[in-house]
């Protein structure tokens, strides 16, 4: 019996060159805000890496491509005190160096009743206008919290996929809540170097089974905008002329490590 012949035609050959690119996300978004809140503690960019992962090695198909957004809250114990906008100090746009949003906002409030922010003094119950501050601080500090436990691969509530290990996650949702798609997004339009080599870099797992952490770095930052507005009856409760009381805006800045 005779071997097998390989039959090489040259005349077959061809060269095909594509007109079309492969793409990547391109968002980017800024703030626009009175001042600035430079979070006390830092957070380490190995815990946000650990917390907000992705799987991309999803059969590439025109109907069923798709990257998988997950969130580990577990990976992040201090979330709740790390957001917190009263655990901060106002760095840029500030009355008064080094005040906390507290007492900035108080001197804002002063500022638009009295035309001076050195009228905070003048306001008798200041100790429960700051309780009231920092209370609201606590609340959103809450409300990110439970947005980001919302979308966790254990505890999710919202509409969610699972994998085959029982794991919750998000698909390609452009929910702003979808939030590893978020940082995703951002950071392949900001970075897109730290994704040259996500296999030996940011590997998730020991193995290589498509889990990658987010290349999250130190000297990032993660912000987001916190608006204030006076209570309702201000300008009842101190009759000195303004009719109406605008809102001060901060960005709230959060390091990483």
């Amino acid at each position: 019996m005779s071997s097998s012949v390989n039959f090489v035609l040259s005349a077959f050959e061809n060269l095909v060159t594509l007109t079309t690119s492969a793409s990547i996300p391109s968002q980017t978004l800024s703030l626009t805000t009175n001042a600035n809140i430079t979070l006390t503690t830092a957070v380490p960019a190995s815990t946000l890496q650990q917390t907000f992962f992705f799987r991309t090695d999803n059969p590439i198909t025109t109907d069923a491509s798709f990257v998988y957004y997950y969130t580990d809250m577990s990976k992040w114990a201090n979330a709740l005190t790390d957001l917190n906008p009263k655990n901060g100090t106002v760095t840029t746009g500030f009355y008064v160096a080094n005040d906390n949003v507290s007492k900035d906002f108080i001197r804002d409030i002063a500022r638009q009743l009295f035309g001076t922010y050195l009228g905070a003094d003048l306001f008798t119950n200041e100790d429960s206008v700051v309780n009231n501050i920092n209370a609201g601080c606590d609340t959103v500090a809450t409300s990110i919290r439970a947005l980001l436990t919302s979308i966790d691969k254990t505890d999710g509530v919202v509409s969610m996929s699972v994998d085959s290990s029982n794991n919750k996650y998000m698909k390609d949702d452009t929910s702003t809540s979808n939030i590893t798609r978020e940082l995703l997004n951002q950071l392949i339009t900001a970075a897109p170097s730290r994704f040259v080599a996500i296999k030996t870099d940011y590997k998730y797992n020991a193995t290589e089974d498509g889990f990658y952490k987010m290349p999250i770095l130190a000297g990032d930052t993660i912000t987001f905008k916190l608006t204030l507005t006076p209570a309702a009856g201000q300008t009842d409760a101190v009759r000195t002329g303004p009719t109406s009381m605008a809102v001060r805006t901060y960005t709230v800045i959060l390091n990483v490590a």
